[in-house]
C-alpha cells in the first residue's frame, strides 16, 4: 500500500492543470472537507465488499470551483477527484431550496424562513461555477429543513462519487488508459470523443448511471433494514423503498438540472462525450424499474410510484427556477425523451458494441451486464 504523501503527489500530478489538491488554512473549511472525504472513503470501502480485487482508491478535492469530478488509473492506483465546485455549488443549491417557504412545504416549518434565495452560477464555455461573492447561502432556519439540505447534497454527491467508481470498476478508465497516457476522465467538457466515438462515450457514461443507480438502491435497503436503529430524522428518509426514492430522484434530477444549465442544448447532442440530461433521466429511472420489478415489486405499486415520481421531477424543475435564474420548463424535459427515443435505443443496444472493449479492464468481468 502506497502511503498517503505519494498519493498525494500522484494526485496533484493528475489534476495540475486543474488546480491540484485543495489545500486550505481555514481549520473550520478543513474540517469540513476532511469529514466528507471521511464519507466518501466508506462509500469506496462498501463497493470493495463486492469487489474485492478492487485496488487502492484514493480520493481528494481538486482546488477548482467549477462542477466537476474525475477518475484516472494511475500508477497502480486509482484516483478520484471531487472538484471544490461540486460540493459547493450542490450544498448552496440545496441550502437556498430548503430555504424557500414554497419549495416542499410538507418538509418541517417553511414557515422559520423568509424571503427567496438565489445562487450565482456561472457558465463559461459549458463549464459551470459559482459565483463566490454571494455566498454563504445559510440553510434552513428549521432543523429539519436543514438536515433534508444536507442529506441531499450527501445523497447527490454519493451518486457522483458511485458514478465515478463506476468508470473505474467496469473498466472504463482502464480502457481509455490502453488507449492515451492522459487517461483522466472527467464529467463535464471532457476530451473522451478524442479517443473512441461519442457513441461508445455516451455508452460508458450510462453505464456507469446505472452502476451508481444499482448501488444507491442497495445502500437505500441497507439503512431500510436498519430502520428501528436510525435517528428520527432518517426514519422519515428510509420508511420503504418508495419513501427514500422519492427524495433520491429529487436530488438526482436538480444534479441533472444543474448539468443541464451547463449545456442545455439539444442541438448536436449525438456529438456529446455524455447523452443529455433528459436521456439520463429516462434511463436512470428505468433503470429503478427494473430493479424494483427483479425484487418482486407489485405492478400496481410500480405504476403508483412512476405516476409520483414524474410529479416529483416536476417540482425539483420549479424549485430549480426559483433559486436559479432559470425558467420553469420541466415540458421541454418530457419532450427531449420523446423526440430522442430512437436515439436512446440506439445507444442502449450500443452496450454490445462496448463490452467486449472494456471487459479485460473490468474489475470483475462476471458482474457485467449482459448483452442487451
Amino acid at each position: 500500500m502506497q502511503n498517503q504523501k505519494v498519493h498525494k503527489e500522484n494526485f496533484n500530478f493528475i489534476f495540475k492543470d486543474r488546480g491540484g489538491a485543495f489545500e486550505g488554512n481555514d481549520p473550520q473549511v478543513l474540517n469540513i472537507l476532511d469529514s466528507f472525504k471521511t464519507h466518501i472513503e466508506s462509500i469506496v470501502s462498501y463497493v470493495r465488499k463486492h469487489y474485492p480485487a478492487l485496488p487502492e482508491v484514493y480520493v481528494d478535492f481538486v482546488n477548482n470551483l467549477t462542477l466537476n469530478a474525475g477518475a484516472v488509473y494511475y500508477k497502480g492506483s486509482y484516483y478520484i477527484g471531487l472538484y471544490l465546485g461540486a460540493k459547493i455549488i450542490i450544498g448552496e443549491l440545496f441550502n437556498a431550496e430548503l430555504s424557500s417557504t414554497n419549495i416542499l412545504p410538507e418538509k418541517g416549518n417553511p414557515s422559520l424562513d423568509f424571503g427567496d434565495k438565489k445562487i450565482g452560477l456561472i457558465n463559461n464555455g459549458g463549464i459551470l461555477s459559482i459565483d463566490l461573492s454571494g455566498l454563504p447561502n445559510q440553510k434552513s432556519n428549521d432543523p429539519l429543513r436543514a438536515f433534508y439540505s444536507d442529506f441531499f447534497s450527501q445523497k447527490t454527491i454519493e451518486f457522483l462519487i458511485l458514478h465515478e467508481l463506476g468508470h473505474i470498476i467496469r473498466g472504463h478508465c482502464g480502457y481509455k488508459s490502453s488507449l492515451t497516457n492522459n487517461a483522466l476522465w472527467v464529467e463535464f467538457n471532457g476530451d473522451s470523443n478524442a479517443f473512441y466515438t461519442p457513441l461508445i462515450s455516451q455508452t460508458l457514461e450510462m453505464d456507469a448511471d446505472s452502476f451508481a443507480v444499482n448501488h444507491s438502491i442497495i445502500l437505500a435497503y441497507h439503512s431500510i433494514s436498519e430502520y428501528m436503529s436510525l435517528s428520527d430524522d432518517l426514519k422519515k428518509l428510509y420508511e420503504n423503498i418508495e419513501t427514500f426514492l422519492e427524495n433520491w430522484i429529487f436530488c438526482i434530477y436538480s444534479f441533472f438540472k444543474l448539468s443541464d444549465t451547463a449545456s442545455p442544448s439539444l442541438a448536436d447532442f449525438e456529438n456529446k462525450s455524455h447523452p443529455h440530461p433528459a436521456i439520463r433521466t429516462w434511463l436512470i429511472l428505468n433503470n429503478i424499474y427494473a430493479i424494483l420489478e427483479s425484487r418482486n415489486m407489485p405492478s400496481e405499486q410500480l405504476t403508483t410510484l412512476s405516476f409520483k415520481l414524474s410529479k416529483i421531477m416536476e417540482h425539483a424543475d420549479f424549485a430549480f427556477s426559483e433559486v436559479t435564474f432559470k425558467k420553469f420548463d420541466y415540458q421541454n424535459m418530457v419532450d427531449i425523451f420523446f423526440q430522442t427515443r430512437l436515439y436512446t435505443d440506439k445507444l442502449t443496444k450500443n452496450w454490445n458494441n462496448v463490452l467486449p472493449l472494456i471487459k479485460s479492464y473490468a474489475i470483475d468481468p462476471s458482474k457485467l451486464p449482459h448483452p442487451v
